[in-house]
């Protein structure tokens, strides 16, 4: 029967007791055995620091194996700055200067995006995981989608900011779309199972961005604001026509495919609404009946449309969908009529703006809806206005 070992077995002892096959004690940077026989003290692969006799600042040479072990090092050891750093130089022997300096402000707007502006685009559970960590996962593979999503991130920053900072973050967020959309129109004839995800987040980026950019109306032209407002409504359409094209495809991605639910427009009016909007009924069912030409059931359509709009945007005001979900199934003969200015096209205008001015809580939306009221208020023939009489009251208590 062999006897029991009656000490600790050192198994991380200097390199010169190991040769000699005595007990070492392991004392850094020398055991007492070298002090004794006043021999160097070297300590093998089992530590990452090679340890030598002489002056602290001598400098460090790394192990001789690749193998990892305890480091052991004495705390009352001190080393220079350049013996200490000259161990972490050597595990990279590539020129450094071949990585590409880091963009802070991108990273600033990258973890302000995650942080906090992705907000600005969910409704639940589901949305917040698809802005904040799938479609910025997606970006990584899309140069066009990351533009867009640091585009809004600099925007959300200037509504916060003031002065200089505020007018430099519009400017990189101007950039960055300007950048994004180029990258953007390049394939929008080639719309794919592989980019239709990337394509249709950049299309809806893009809307909120359009409502979020500073209003800066024309001074010499007072309609310019409604036509900033029918640019954007030709953008919802537009992003309806990319989903349209990759919905069998999005439907099935397990990101995606689940936010895709549409918003419930099979709703009854309420009463406010019903009152509301009984004026533009008639009025509508009068344009009927004095000739020809004019489109009747475009019309009631969307007045019914509008009609939705306001109960939504009175009950789920902080979505920025019900914003988006209003222009993209209008009749395209109400559509033409917009763009020429048309009066009755913009009575209706009038109460999508109200339902805008619903959802002001939304710093996308901004106030979009009171400001284009008025100006269409001011547009119209005298015979036309108290058709706006709800809309006024409502947004502008008078």
């Amino acid at each position: 029967m062999s006897t029991r070992r009656t000490h600790r077995k050192s198994r991380h002892g200097c390199l010169q007791c190991k040769r000699r096959r005595v007990k070492c004690d392991e004392q850094r940077p020398q055991c007492m055995n070298c002090v004794k026989r006043h021999t160097e003290c070297e300590y093998g692969a089992a530590t990452p620091i090679l340890w030598r006799n002489g002056d602290s600042s001598q400098s460090l040479e790394s192990p001789q194996s690749g193998t990892t072990g305890e480091a052991g090092i004495n705390v009352g050891y001190e080393a220079t700055s350049d013996t200490t750093f000259e161990f972490f130089g050597r595990l990279n022997n590539e020129d450094a200067t071949a990585t590409p300096d880091l963009n802070m402000v991108d990273l600033e707007l990258m973890m302000h995006w995650c942080s906090l502006a992705y907000r600005s685009l969910t409704r639940d559970e589901q949305s917040d995981y698809l802005w904040q960590k799938a479609i910025p996962r997606e970006a990584l593979s899309h140069p066009f989608l990351m533009r867009g999503i640091l585009a809004m991130s600099a925007l959300h920053l200037a509504v916060s900011s003031s002065g200089p900072q505020k007018a430099a973050y519009i400017s990189t967020a101007v950039a960055q779309q300007d950048q994004g959309l180029a990258l953007f129109r390049e394939m929008l004839g080639d719309i794919n199972p592989s980019n239709g995800k990337a394509m249709f987040a950049f299309s809806s980026l893009v809307v909120g961005f359009a409502f979020a950019f500073p209003i800066t109306p024309d001074s010499s032209d007072p309609l310019s604001l409604i036509d900033d407002l029918y640019r954007i409504i030709i953008l919802c359409r537009g992003m309806q026509e990319i989903l349209s094209t990759s919905h069998s495809w999005l439907e099935r991605d397990k990101d995606i495919g689940p936010t895709l639910k549409g918003l419930d427009e099979d709703i009854d009016p309420s009463e406010d609404v019903k009152s509301m909007l009984k004026s533009l009924h008639y009025a509508n069912e009068q344009n009927a009946s004095r000739g020809a030409g004019y489109d009747f059931e475009a019309y009631k359509e969307v007045i019914d449309r509008t009609g939705v709009a306001l109960d939504l945007a009175r009950y789920e005001s902080g979505r920025l969908t019900i914003a988006a979900w209003w222009p993209i199934k209008l009749r395209s003969e109400y559509i033409d009529d917009l763009r020429e200015h048309k009066g009755f096209s913009l009575t209706i205008l009038a109460y999508y703006c109200l339902a805008l001015h619903r959802l002001r809580g939304n710093w996308l939306v901004q106030d979009w809806g009171a400001r284009v009221l008025k100006v269409i208020y001011d547009s119209l023939d005298a015979d036309l206005r108290p058709l706006l009489n709800r809309a006024m009251e409502e947004v502008f208590d008078c």
